[in-house]
């Protein structure tokens, strides 16, 4: 019987509990179809300021990546990857 050739996880939340934390600061964007909210424009909008999309998008990566380094692999990952 062959070994397990590759693992895939598929989604947020799966290793890491991405999903928490990144849908906590975008959830009115949840469930909308793609590209239907912008919120870049909407942020636009409630400061009545133009927004830079490319600093922004850097700081959220920036939080986003700081999150990923905060929070511990979820229980059983690395645990299930060595066995595999």
């Amino acid at each position: 019987m062959p070994g397990i050739s590759a693992l895939i996880f598929p989604f947020h939340g799966v290793i890491l509990d991405t999903e928490s934390f990144w849908n906590g600061k975008w959830n009115r964007s949840i469930g909308v179809a793609s590209g239907t909210f912008d919120v870049y424009s909407h942020l636009s909008e409630l400061s009545g300021r133009d927004i830079d999309r490319v600093a922004m998008w850097a700081e959220i990566r920036g939080w986003y990546l700081a999150q990923i380094d905060a929070n511990p692999v979820m229980p059983g990952v690395v645990d299930y990857i060595s066995s595999a």
